[in-house]
């Protein structure tokens, strides 16, 4: 019965592998999902950089689009394989709460209902931000302490 019982109440820490693998295939699934959103941005369009300048008033929006599609594409590759997985997901992380406040409140518009799958990804990104790469990734490989 205790076995049952930990089975379906139990926690295991964060270091046990069996969180640590979960925690790459999490990882790694955030990353895929940044990826496919921002391989469309690189290089950026002539609609989208005009969609930042105008629609959303940013100065220099040709150089905001190249910031976006490197946060979304190259940063969610990094963090896929865990490679300088901190600074991928900072970077991620501001063009993500760029993009939610655009279309929750800025001119995007929509409300929360557009902006639900940025602000997911926020959230996500935070996570990641906190933890790090794990255990299963080359940031552990080649950052960890001998």
């Amino acid at each position: 019965m205790s076995k049952l019982k930990n089975c379906l109440f139990g926690t295991c820490g964060f270091d046990s592998t069996c969180a640590q693998v979960i925690y790459m295939l999490f990882r790694g699934f955030i990353g895929y999902g940044l990826f496919t959103h921002g391989k469309g941005k690189l290089p950026p369009s002539e609609e989208f950089v005009g969609m930042l300048g105008g629609k959303l008033g940013m100065a220099a929006p040709e150089a905001m689009a190249w910031m976006a599609g490197i946060g979304e594409g190259v940063c969610g590759v990094l963090i896929m394989i865990g490679l300088f997985t901190r600074p991928s997901a900072i970077w991620a992380g501001i063009t993500l709460v760029v993009a939610a406040y655009a279309h929750v409140f800025g001119s995007l518009g929509g409300g929360f209902e557009v902006g639900e799958k940025a602000l997911l990804y926020v959230f996500a990104i935070v996570l990641i931000c906190a933890l790090g790469g794990g255990k299963f990734s080359i940031d552990s490989a080649i950052f960890r302490k001998k």
